[in-house]
């Protein structure tokens, strides 16, 4: 499955959802497009132009949203994700960390959005192998029982961490 079947899967039962590297607002246009109603929270720096040759940044995302029939909030948050979230103090359903990919970034972001999630959190890009050291990291630092993983397999790959409710 892509990471947009995922999204598409978990975004119905989700009232509330953050995004830890929105670049051009893909991930988050399959979320809306699954529950139009939902509130986001999309946090990246945006320090490279997309792919068409656009600069990046809020307002392409924004105008994404709204051709989509959003009608939920969209908030943002810009900066390095490691400095931005750490104030955040809501939580959100559904989460989604797909920024830095490099290890100690990457394990950064996964032990700022866990708390932030209540319910499922998506890592994209699964299969590399400073993601996937991260994770483990991530994994060994959890209390036993408190998480079920499942990994994603494959180019692109997208792991999924799920709350255990006690």
């Amino acid at each position: 499955m892509t990471l947009y079947d995922i999204l598409a899967t978990h975004a119905p039962r989700a009232s509330s959802y953050l995004e830890v590297g929105t670049y051009a607002g893909g991930s988050l246009g399959a979320v809306i497009q699954a529950n139009r109603r939902i509130d986001a929270l999309c946090c990246d720096n945006w320090h490279k132009p997309r792919e068409d040759g656009q600069p990046g940044g809020p307002g392409p995302v924004r105008e994404l949203a709204r051709s989509l029939g959003h009608r939920g909030t969209l908030r943002f948050l810009e900066g390095d994700s490691a400095q931005v979230l750490v104030s955040l103090a809501e939580t959100f359903d559904l989460t989604l960390v797909d920024g830095n990919h490099r290890e100690m970034a990457a394990l950064a972001d996964l032990r700022l959005v866990w708390p932030r999630t209540r319910s499922v959190m998506l890592v994209h890009d699964a299969e590399r192998p400073s993601v996937q050291l991260a994770m483990q990291a991530f994994m060994a630092e959890q209390a036993p029982g408190s998480l079920d993983f499942e990994s994603g397999l494959g180019r692109r790959a997208t792991a999924i961490f799920r709350r255990r409710v006690s």
